[in-house]
């Protein structure tokens, strides 16, 4: 009989993070996480396991009542989440987890891809095992039958039962709202105190959120997660996406905001943006502005640029079939001309219509001129392809296999054009072409895809919405030679900064979340270029600032309009001084008392702990210093070494400065030139007080009056604030949420 792990909790009664790596406890590993493990390449296994310990540490331990954790899980598109999630069930069930319920996706083929792979990946395929695996469509679910269910549930109390008699409870529901209500129904009829419970929401950053925020209602998908929240007195909800903007966008407050976080690390194999779009192999193809379609106008013929992919895809198909290649079971290509139906329709007309004459003429005469032209055609795609893999077969053993690779190869419309999206089963055979638009986003895999053709625009321009349609990201590094990817030039463009605006974003949270820190505590400011929105505005209830300084002053409006803050930024500057050495900025001696500065040099990255120590607080302010922040980090990745100015500006001297009828906003930081009204001036002004090289960083002192200084009343003293030039060379677009 097995006995049941040991689970250790790091502080009973612990804080929500405990100090050091931010676990609640250490989970033991057991037979069902040694199983998972044994299906992942040895290379992975570490990390696979390393992950999924500390995404269920932080999650809320099985003996722990009545409380209720959020956590995000952030991967790669098409990168392996399935795998985290399921090392992550798995060690759920060693430590006594009984409940497990799996939110997945929008559509039936998308429930029955995940429902599938966890079945087949934990072994919950039959009734044998530590499982009992239920989908949101089966009998027991729709007709609201608790019974199997809950006795699987009691059986962890009965001393009776071993290992194997102990089944973790899987429910796989599809986002959507009558599967959510079967799911509701069922819940509501269980006796769940003492149930420990893990949900899981896949691609939680779709229709999980709410989207009625702004009318300050909830919508229909995101009022059923909740509820089914409350029905569990003990779980933890574990959201799993590759484009987390929207989850890390909503308000704080939400009740689906992430409390601690995980980043998944991709296996060696993994071809994401980075080798699509900033590797040195040329995968991708602009096309051309003729060849894209217009919403009034549906062309004659199938544009030259879809030929030349077509091309590309059946020699691609034909190496594979030469090789034999065991790793990769099809190939496939995706065209995605567009989310409306008709435009789709027209494209599987095309390609089929093609597929049948060059079938037609590849079976001809080896001395027919159509024949060899086509051939021609057919060699410009294989000298194409040899330019990123080397080991292709020779061409003439590619030409004879042509004909049986085009006649052989399935076209699949994928959409609801017939009431429901079709299930691709891939054994069937080999070789793939799908059409289709929004079926084939988000959660949708296409196994063995080497060649997407994708005229559409780029929309309304949501960035995780256009990274979510990047299906050619995936685990393509054996035959990564054999693929491409046809854009128009400016998808192209937003797919090249979304690379920089993810590595971005993945790399603060990795350091943010490793120091131990809550997710609540992380700043929510990103690069990104000015063409693209983080996500839908419709589930985002703060205010979304975008900026970027480029040769241009920065100063706080409103620097005293906290007494703490005012407290805390005393004690900041003043950490920061130190003993540090500091220079005259001038040595004429014309200039008057409130003239003279002293001045230093210090690495960027001290000037970048100071922003990070001081305090605004006033929102809009506060954005545009975690703006000026996310320009420094971005600057620093590539200059390490980048040193900064610091001046003091007039040192020893507070200066007076008045505000606006309120009281809120400072009129005026800067002093002006002197003389006025001569000719020669002998200070320029606080404005040039700066280094013609790199950032330079101002630090004054000012006594604030409400109104003019000559006609207010003074309402704070000696309030520290700060004045921030920002060179060309540090120019990067950001956008930054008030919060």
């Amino acid at each position: 009989m097995r006995e049941d792990p040991e689970v250790v909790i790091v502080e009973e009664g612990a804080p929500e993070e405990a100090p050091s790596r931010g676990l609640l406890w250490d989970p033991a590993i057991g037979e069902q996480l040694q199983a998972v493990l044994q299906r992942v390449p040895v290379g992975s296994r570490d990390t696979v396991r390393g992950e999924a310990l500390r995404i269920l540490g932080r999650c809320l331990p099985p003996g722990r009542i009545g409380r209720s954790r959020t956590g995000l899980v952030v991967g790669y598109v098409q990168s392996g989440k399935t795998l985290s999630f399921t090392a992550v069930s798995a060690l759920a069930h060693d430590n006594g987890y009984r409940l497990l319920i799996v939110v997945a996706g929008i559509s039936t083929p998308l429930l029955s891809q995940s429902t599938d792979r966890l079945r087949e990946d934990l072994s919950a395929e039959g009734w044998w095992g530590p499982w009992r695996s239920f989908r949101s469509d089966d009998d027991e679910i729709v007709t609201g039958d608790p019974s199997q269910i809950q006795a699987s549930l009691d059986r962890w109390d009965d001393p009776r039962a071993d290992g194997e008699e102990k089944k973790t409870v899987i429910i796989t529901v599809m986002k959507e709202r009558h599967h959510l209500d079967r799911v509701i129904r069922i819940l509501e009829r269980l006796e769940l105190a003492g149930v420990p419970a893990l949900i899981i929401d896949d691609e939680a950053d779709q229709a999980s959120l709410n989207r009625a925020v702004r009318d300050n209602d909830e919508s229909a998908t995101y009022q059923r997660i909740l509820r089914i929240r409350r029905l569990l007195p003990h779980h933890s909800l574990l959201q799993y996406t590759a484009t987390p903007q929207a989850l890390l966008l909503i308000n704080l407050i939400d009740q689906l905001s992430p409390d601690f976080g995980e980043v998944l690390t991709p296996g060696e194999d993994y071809t994401g943006g980075e080798a699509f779009f900033h590797g040195s192999a040329d995968l991708i193809r602009s096309i051309p502005p003729d060849d894209l379609p217009r919403r009034d106008e549906i062309p004659d013929a199938p544009p030259p640029s879809l030929l030349e992919a077509l091309r590309l895809f059946f020699v691609g198909v034909a190496v594979g079939r030469i090789n034999h290649s065991k790793e990769v079971l099809n190939r496939s290509m995706m065209i995605h001309p567009t989310y409306r139906v008709g435009p789709q329709a027209e494209h599987v007309l095309w390609v089929r219509q093609i597929q049948n004459a060059w079938s037609q003429l590849l079976k001809l005469d080896d001395a027919d001129l159509d024949r060899e032209e086509l051939l021609d055609e057919f060699f410009a795609a294989y000298q194409d392809l040899s330019t990123t893999d080397e080991g292709l077969p020779p061409f003439d053993e590619v030409a004879r296999k042509l004909p049986f690779v085009v006649s052989d190869t399935r076209i699949e419309e994928v959409n609801a054009r017939e009431g429901r999206t079709p299930e691709i089963s891939w054994p069937r055979y080999y070789s793939w072409i799908l059409v289709g638009g929004q079926a084939m986003d988000r959660g949708f895999t296409v196994e063995g895809l080497t060649v997407t053709y994708m005229p559409r625009g780029l929309g309304v321009g949501n960035a995780d919405t256009i990274q979510q349609r990047a299906r050619w990201f995936g685990y393509k590094q054996s035959y990564l030679g054999l693929c491409r990817v046809f854009l128009p030039s400016e998808a192209i463009r937003a797919y090249t900064e979304y690379v920089r605006h993810e590595e971005y974003v993945r790399t603060r949270l990795r350091a943010h979340l490793e120091s131990g820190q809550t997710l609540k505590t992380w700043k929510r400011a990103f690069i990104m270029a000015g063409g693209l929105r983080p996500t839908r505005s419709s589930v985002v209830a703060a205010n979304i600032r975008r900026g970027m300084f480029r040769d241009r002053w920065f100063s706080p409006e409103s620097p005293h309009a906290d007494p703490d803050a005012i407290e805390r930024n005393r004690a900041a500057v003043q950490r920061f001084l130190g003993d540090r050495e500091w220079k005259p900025w001038s040595e004429d001696e014309r200039l008057r008392e409130t003239h003279r500065h002293i001045f230093t040099s210090v690495p960027l990255s001290s000037v970048q702990d100071l922003l990070l120590d001081l305090s605004c607080p006033v929102a809009s302010d506060s954005a545009d210093v975690n703006g000026i922040l996310v320009q420094i980090s971005d600057y620093l990745e590539d200059h390490k070494d980048t040193w900064a100015t610091v001046v003091r500006m007039r040192p020893g001297i507070t200066t007076a400065r008045g505000t606006d009828e309120a009281g809120v906003q400072i009129t005026e930081l800067f002093q002006g030139a002197w003389p006025v009204d001569g000719e020669e001036k002998i200070y320029l002004g606080d404005r040039s007080v700066r280094s013609p090289d790199g950032l330079t960083l101002q630090l004054h002192v000012l006594d604030i009056y409400k109104g003019r200084v000559d006609r207010g009343h003074q309402i704070e003293v000696t309030v520290p604030t700060i004045a921030v030039w920002v060179p060309r060379e540090m120019a990067a677009p950001w956008v930054v949420q008030e919060q």
